[in-house]
């Protein structure tokens, strides 16, 4: 497939990879990359039909009570990448899969039995990590056609609107462009809750033992700031505090151990902002892992809840240690935010500066908040013959132990018990994509309880 007179903002070619000029050209599709970047680089400038795109969709955040977001060069150029791979008819918008035909690298294909390959898959595998929180869509329609009607927005503000409160600045990305030869024109839209960008980022394939810096701006006042890695072996963990200036800047170095294998690396405070893998002396695979091809989703959100509880003990299993009790009033606790979280994923300002906080909240429940450990993951419930969505349930409990961060906590020597919630998500329509929002909680101390109190 060739493109057609492409709408091609200037900043939004270049740092993926991209040759993209003139009519008629074909993709470059860009290869896999050593090194991860997240790198805000000159400014971006969107053309005339751009710009009234951005505008219409800063005036519904607006409404919706979001602060307008800022044009980035970074989400400018993912937003180019998601138009041309729609316009390529290579991935579908409801699934974010990329047929395996279009990626014929033998790493990204192995094991995809499935056929096909999610989206960010295929970015990671070229180093586009893409932190925070991210908004995207895309929405084909007649050649003619240079604006998005209302009704058009309407079809894609599902997918735009913000599930949570912007923890740093809203950033968007757009871009248009044209398929003569369909008679097509393609609009995409990324928003993206900037709250980490890299100047240099980790690599990702390197050599065992080698020694690599880190350099980027921390957009948010999360602090103690942390470099976490977990060994190939998954059990050892390295941690290391990250001076962050007054500006936000910093720098990191870490040298691998001389062992070849995966590790996973991450940024953050106690949640990860950035994590990814890196691949030592070994060839890159899928990240995350796939789910097994007869994997399914949880007939109840109870079930699901035990499925993790499981995971986590065979987790913990494999670390020589014993499982951790599940008290029922702290399950029920669980639940209670995950149902906040599912809530705000409709309502998504929910929680205003009235309502209390989760220190607040957690003090309520009988809780001290600085023992409490919190984590949430807003998972999809996908068809049996699509297991290997990214944010899927099955790709999600596949993985474990999830991120350092989560890893150190489940193994710390502290946390004497969980509590465990899952809450489906409202769907406005029989048609939306069906999601679960999972809490979980490490709690410093000991109880007495059983395991089936996982709700």
């Amino acid at each position: 497939m060739q493109t057609f007179c492409a709408f091609r903002p200037a900043a939004a070619v270049g740092a993926l990879g991209l040759a993209l000029t003139g009519c008629f050209s074909k993709m470059y599709v860009p290869p896999p990359s050593a090194t991860y970047d997240i790198v805000e680089g000159g400014v971006a400038k969107p053309g005339k039909y751009e710009a009234t795109l951005i505008e219409a969709v800063n005036a519904r955040l607006l409404k919706e009570g979001f602060p307008a977001a800022t044009v980035g060069s970074f989400e400018m150029k993912l937003a180019l990448l998601e138009a041309e791979l729609r316009n390529q008819k290579s991935w579908s918008t409801s699934h974010r899969q990329i047929d395996k035909s279009f990626v014929p690298d033998p790493d990204e294909a192995e094991g995809n039995e499935v056929g096909k390959l999610h989206m960010h898959h295929w970015l990671l595998a070229r180093g586009v990590e893409v932190p925070g929180r991210v908004w995207d869509a895309t929405h084909g329609d007649d050649f003619p056609k240079r604006k998005l009607t209302e009704a058009d927005l309407d079809k894609m503000w599902f997918f735009l609107h913000p599930s949570r409160k912007p923890q740093g600045e809203l950033k968007i990305g757009v871009a248009i462009i044209a398929d003569g030869w369909d008679n097509k024109r393609y609009f995409a839209v990324v928003i993206r809750d900037d709250q980490i960008e890299l100047d240099q980022g980790p690599p990702r394939a390197i050599q065992p033992g080698s020694t690599f810096e880190i350099q980027g701006k921390l957009m948010t006042p999360d602090r103690p700031f942390k470099l976490a890695v977990l060994h190939q072996d998954g059990k050892a963990m390295d941690f290391q505090t990250i001076d962050v200036q007054t500006d936000g800047s910093f720098t990191a170095s870490y040298q691998l151990p001389k062992e070849s294998g995966r590790y996973v690396l991450a940024l953050g405070a106690e949640k990860a902002l950035i994590d990814v893998p890196v691949f030592a002396g070994v060839d890159p695979s899928p990240w995350p892992p796939y789910a097994a091809v007869d994997a399914s989703d949880p007939n109840t959100t109870r079930d699901g809840a035990k499925e993790f509880a499981t995971a986590v003990e065979a987790w913990r299993k494999g670390q020589g240690l014993s499982p951790l009790p599940l008290p029922a009033d702290l399950c029920a606790f669980a639940k209670a935010e995950a149902k906040r979280s599912a809530d705000e994923s409709v309502a998504p300002l929910a929680d205003s500066a009235s309502s209390p906080s989760f220190k607040e909240r957690a003090r309520a429940a009988g809780l001290d908040p600085e023992r409490v450990h919190w984590f949430v993951h807003r998972l999809l419930l996908s068809p049996p013959d699509e297991t290997n969505l990214f944010h899927s349930w099955e790709t999600f409990v596949t993985r474990a132990p999830w991120t350092p961060f989560e890893a150190a906590v489940l193994e710390s020597p502290k946390v004497g018990q969980l509590g465990i919630g899952a809450v489906p998500e409202p769907q406005k329509s029989p048609d939306d994509p069906k999601f679960i929002d999972l809490v979980w909680l490490g709690v410093e101390g000991s109880a007495g309880a059983s395991p089936s109190a996982a709700r």
